[in-house]
């Protein structure tokens, strides 16, 4: 039961961080993935860096785990992370300093100026603005320099290392990302399977793939419908936030990336690949795929 409604916590503690006199990342939420909150990370450190930042990272729900386990930033200094359950007298998300578009655009969004053609509008709730999410290759070249180099920072842990190693993508091989999953409390809008294969097919018949599934049933229909082609981590843990995030590198490390529109997981992963890759968004056409 929320006893302060949230507008309240959010003042309370908007003035509790000045007298703290620290910048903080607070992200107090289980349904929010590591696409969303290393993008949030992004336009943070765009704005005011990473440097002396005490992040408090829910470890329940999607991502299970400390952002320390799986990825270390290089190049800040006194970056401190706190691990912490879900609590009710934290907002879902807060930062300080914070800019009012963060919250107005959604906190996973990447900040950009007010500056950006109608090319770049979109409306979220009545509000419209410019945005650069999803843009890829059409992504001015200044927010392309901006993000890149905070990606670069981005560097995989031992643990996730060491499981990257365990298969090899080239540049020659397409990747593929799959949100379809059979869990019964996840609903995202996704492509059929049959779909994504489809597209995989217009590929010279040679072509292999390396593929990023949350569930094994799901993992299994690739493989028997593109047989000796199909490439992902060996013995994958599909709950694991240590092949979660091997698959998050080694997805942006082919000649291509498919993925589906919405999935900031896959558009990461093009930035952390230097967004060098050509991306192909399939679009939403079903809630879920079950899979017997």
């Amino acid at each position: 039961m929320q006893i302060i409604s949230e507008n309240r916590l959010r003042r309370i503690w908007h003035r509790l961080f000045p007298v703290l006199n620290k910048k903080f990342i607070v992200i107090n939420i289980n349904y929010m993935g590591l696409g969303n909150r290393l993008k949030l990370l992004a336009s943070y450190h765009a704005n005011y860096g990473l440097d002396d930042v005490t992040l408090l990272w829910n470890q329940r729900g999607w991502v299970n785990c400390r952002l320390s386990d799986i990825i270390h930033i290089d190049g800040v200094k006194n970056f401190k992370e706190y691990s912490m359950p879900l609590n009710r007298f934290l907002p879902p998300i807060i930062t300080h300093p914070e800019k009012k578009t963060f919250r107005e655009r959604a906190y996973w969004r990447f900040d950009v100026d007010d500056e950006l053609s109608d090319n770049f509008l979109i409306t979220r709730r009545g509000n419209t603005f410019p945005a650069i999410d999803f843009c890829f290759e059409r992504t001015p070249q200044k927010y392309l320099d901006l993000y890149r180099k905070f990606f670069a920072m981005l560097k995989p842990s031992n643990a996730v290392q060491k499981r990257m190693s365990e298969v090899s993508v080239d540049n020659k091989m397409v990747c593929v990302q799959v949100r379809n999953t059979t869990d019964p409390g996840d609903h995202p809008n996704v492509p059929k399977l049959e779909s994504i294969v489809e597209q995989m097919q217009k590929f010279p018949h040679h072509t292999q793939f390396f593929i990023s599934t949350m569930d094994q049933s799901i993992s299994q229909f690739f493989y028997q419908a593109l047989s000796g082609r199909i490439f992902e981590l060996p013995h994958k843990d599909y709950r694991s936030m240590i092949d979660a995030t091997a698959d998050l590198y080694l997805l942006s490390q082919g000649s291509h990336l498919i993925f589906p529109n919405g999935s900031t997981f896959g558009e990461v992963s093009w930035w952390l690949g230097g967004g060098q890759q050509k991306v192909i968004m399939m679009p939403a056409e079903i809630i879920m795929t079950p899979i017997a």
